[in-house]
């Protein structure tokens, strides 16, 4: 009798009837309530997947992009599903705008978001706004001026692979395995093991979130790179790919580096923390007469609805600055 009570409840709910059809099925073999809940999202998650990927198909590339930009360009606009408690997902995930993009290497790198001071009504009650500047680093320019697919990554990534392939493996997630496959790397080379990062843990400027491990053989550093292609940080990762990494130490600093300029060079400056501090040849803005901010004028955009598209102007030469990231060693 409770079991076709709960039938019923299902039956009358709003779910799809296919996962309707799983959980009546469930309740009716006498399945737990956490597996009948457990088949039934995973129901509505490869509907909602389906359906997202005929929406937003797979783009052919540029036929003359390198082999490794080729790579990075596949994983940023790699499907890493859907899942119906993502957060924010009516407003897209990575993996379905980086879809609609023909050609990564035209995005503009660095994006920068000018905010002018202006007011604000909030409750009521009319606020002010400080000036405020984002810039991020476009992760494909990122990426692509640090990795490089080389003969012993596609190698690394093919024992991988297979390492994936084990039956004692296959319920197990990239995560867990990209962990155990370096383990297993450094007890075999015997050279340094970086651990596993996560950029979400810690301030940086790239425009997404990346979860890698680093490991050293003959020498040589290696990343296995995972890209958070979902909205919820906490899924929605990429398959792990090995590329080779020239400079560890660039990898990790250009996370954060960043130059501003304008045509007199008053307001010329580097900074190694995203923006925070800026430094300039007179010492850091924030113990210099004038900091950053206060040597820009700014100028609103008319259009209301131009989110971040103000404009920034030195007060001395009355010319747009402009911001630059750290790419240049690779020149």
């Amino acid at each position: 009798m409770e079991n076709q009570v709960k039938a019923e409840i299902i039956r009358k709910s709003e779910l799809p009837e296919e996962a309707k059809t799983v959980g009546i099925m469930g309740v009716l073999m006498g399945v737990s309530n956490d597996s009948i809940v457990h088949a039934m999202g995973t129901t509505i998650n490869h509907m909602e997947t389906v359906k997202a990927e005929t929406a937003n198909p797979q783009p052919p590339q540029p036929l003359d992009y390198t082999e490794t930009e080729a790579k990075i360009a596949e994983m940023l606009q790699e499907s890493t599903g859907t899942n119906f408690l993502d957060s924010g997902g009516s407003y897209g995930r990575h993996w379905q705008t980086n879809r609609t993009i023909k050609d990564f290497r035209n995005r503009l790198n660095p994006t920068v978001e000018i905010h002018a001071p202006h007011t604000y009504t909030y409750e009521g009650k009319r606020q002010n706004a400080i000036a405020e500047i984002i810039i991020e680093y476009d992760v494909f320019h990122y990426l692509t001026s640090m990795l490089e697919l080389t003969e012993t990554a596609k190698k690394l990534q093919k024992r991988f692979e297979k390492f994936v392939e084990q039956p004692e493996n296959k319920d197990e997630g990239y995560y867990v395995l990209a962990e155990d496959f370096l383990e297993k790397l450094h007890a075999e080379y015997e050279e340094e093991y970086y651990g596993t990062t996560n950029t979400y843990n810690y301030d940086n400027i790239l425009s997404q979130v990346l979860q890698y491990g680093m490991i050293e053989i003959h020498e040589d550093k290696y990343i296995l790179l995972q890209i958070h292609n979902g909205c919820d940080v906490r899924g929605g990762y990429t398959k792990p790919q090995f590329f080779y990494v020239p400079d560890v130490d660039q990898f990790i600093i250009a996370q954060n580096d960043l130059n501003v300029s304008c045509k007199c060079g008053y307001c010329n400056a580097s900074s190694d923390d995203g923006g925070y501090h800026w430094y300039t040849n007179e010492g850091s803005f924030p113990s210099a007469k004038t900091p950053l901010l206060k040597r820009l004028n700014f100028k609103r955009n008319p259009n209301h609805k131009a989110y971040g598209q103000d404009k920034a102007m030195c007060k001395k030469c009355s010319e747009e600055i402009e911001f630059s990231v750290n790419d240049a060693w690779r020149l």
